[in-house]
């Protein structure tokens, strides 16, 4: 579930297309990387939709990567990038060293200093939620994506021009009023809510 979010039963009523849809792009097989990015205005049942696409996932044996935007932490490099790994930093030290060191210089958990190298970073991103879809199929979600800084957004959005046949499916939520810079260009098709 995501921040405030209970894990609990939720009434969806007059979702079920969208509903459908979210559990169509976490049901197996996974033999391609899947990305949607759902838009809506507050109050449009996002979140409630993105908990139940990380509850199917869950129940359908994938790992679920999950993190929310905040709009206090918006202007810190890489905030949600790090709220998003940091379940599987363990990982980082299996990545090539160029690589490893830029993440945990992104995330200023280096031994000295380290300046930011936003490809580097994208490159590590990438690497490593690909490594993590090898081991089990991967559900990457990040809810209110328009408060992501724009590093971890660049990140992201650098990571999924690059995904293929990766079993991992990579879905972002956002303000319709407030998407987030370039993302729809990067997410085909997505997947807008009416009221």
């Amino acid at each position: 579930a995501f921040p405030g979010m209970a894990d609990e039963d939720t009434s969806l009523v007059g979702r079920e297309e969208e509903l459908s849809r979210l559990r169509g792009l976490v049901a197996s097989p996974y033999t391609e990387s899947r990305m949607l990015l759902l838009l809506g205005d507050p109050g449009m049942c996002k979140t409630v939709l993105l908990t139940e696409a990380a509850r199917g996932a869950r129940s359908a044996g994938m790992r679920v990567l999950a993190a929310a935007g905040r709009e206090s932490e918006q202007n810190l490099a890489f905030a949600g990038l790090h709220q998003l790994l940091r379940p599987v930093l363990d990982r980082v030290d299996s990545l090539p060293a160029v690589q490893a060191k830029a993440l945990r210089g992104a995330f200023a958990i280096s031994e000295g200093p380290v300046p930011p190298d936003a490809l580097l970073t994208g490159i590590a991103v990438l690497t490593l939620l690909s490594g993590l879809s090898e081991q089990s199929p991967l559900l990457v979600v990040t809810d209110d994506a328009q408060w992501l800084d724009p590093a971890s957004l660049d990140a992201l959005a650098f990571a999924a021009r690059r995904l293929e046949s990766e079993r991992l499916v990579l879905l972002l939520a956002a303000r319709r009023n407030e998407p987030p810079a370039d993302l729809d260009r990067d997410f085909p098709g997505p997947l807008r809510l009416a009221p």
